[in-house]
């Protein structure tokens, strides 16, 4: 909810303030949060691993095995697909 006075300053002219009040706290009670890497699985730390791997590589090996002569937007929406072909079968 808002509230809204109108105070008159020193030189005539009014302004106009308002205060806000707090929405109302929850019921719900607070979780103490733990430290992220204890909280990952080996699965998921090894998934990040691989995803750093490909992100290291993939622009060397695009720019070794492709030619000049291909549309490169063409080459990178490809990869995109095989990468999203690819987490889809591992899932």
């Amino acid at each position: 909810m808002s509230k809204s006075n109108h105070t008159q300053t020193s030189n005539g002219i009014h302004a106009k303030t308002s205060t806000t009040t707090p929405p109302p706290q929850s019921k719900q009670p607070t979780t103490t949060s733990t430290s992220p890497s204890s909280s990952l699985s080996p699965k998921a730390l090894l998934f990040m691993a691989l995803l750093a791997l490909q992100f290291g590589i993939q622009p060397i090996v695009t720019k070794k095995f492709t030619s000049g002569k291909v549309i490169k937007s063409t080459v990178i929406f490809m990869q995109e697909v095989v990468k999203l072909v690819i987490a889809f079968g591992v899932y």
